[in-house]
């Protein structure tokens, strides 16, 4: 499981992205997992792939892609998506959160 929180500082460790200093944590797994930086080497997001799953406050998110964009402050997802709520739960093919 990764944890990624809104910060400029990331560490690398045995596949799971820590960033520090925030107290909003998303944490998710994915089969794989690239980081994308800008071009000033700043941490832009992370983009999760096959069986992701994305738990971030009271939000349980699955699906087979998704991109955590730190820089927009969204989730996009894609391909069978299933969230799930203390409201409720519903499905879709594509999700911008």
């Amino acid at each position: 499981m990764g944890v990624l929180f809104r910060t400029t500082l990331a560490i690398f460790f045995l596949g799971w992205l820590v960033a520090l200093a925030s107290e909003e944590a998303i944490q998710y797994t994915a089969d794989s997992l690239s980081v994308r930086f800008t071009g000033q080497g700043e941490l832009q997001g992370i983009e999760l792939e096959g069986n992701v799953r994305i738990l971030y406050q009271n939000l349980v998110l699955s699906c087979e892609k998704a991109f955590l964009d730190r820089i927009g402050g969204t989730i996009q997802a894609e391909g069978q998506i299933k969230v799930e709520t203390e409201m409720g739960s519903f499905q879709a093919d594509s999700l911008v959160y």
